[in-house]
């Protein structure tokens, strides 16, 4: 008999949802998704501490602007975060 095709093995170049959505995040903001170092933290609280703006934070830390909010909540800084003229 005829041994059968093997299995068609999945497309090596094919991304994931997430993987199409962490690249397209990284075009605008080149740190998105990865893990906040214990130095960043320390410039994101020097940042806010400075009156910075939300705008302005995240083109410095390269952050998406959720990102820099919900890690200001960690940190303890929401209230004194400037949103800028960012939206909720």
């Amino acid at each position: 008999g005829a041994t059968p095709p093997p299995a068609a093995a999945p497309d090596a170049g094919a991304r994931t949802f997430h993987e199409d959505r962490v690249a397209e995040a990284r075009k605008l903001h080149p740190r998105a998704f990865e893990r906040w170092s214990d130095d960043e933290d320390e410039r994101l609280r020097g940042l806010i501490t400075d009156g910075r703006t939300l705008d302005e934070i995240i083109g410095i830390l390269e952050r998406q602007p959720n990102a820099v909010r919900i890690r200001a909540e960690r940190l303890g800084l929401t209230s004194q975060l400037d949103e800028g003229s960012q939206s909720a």
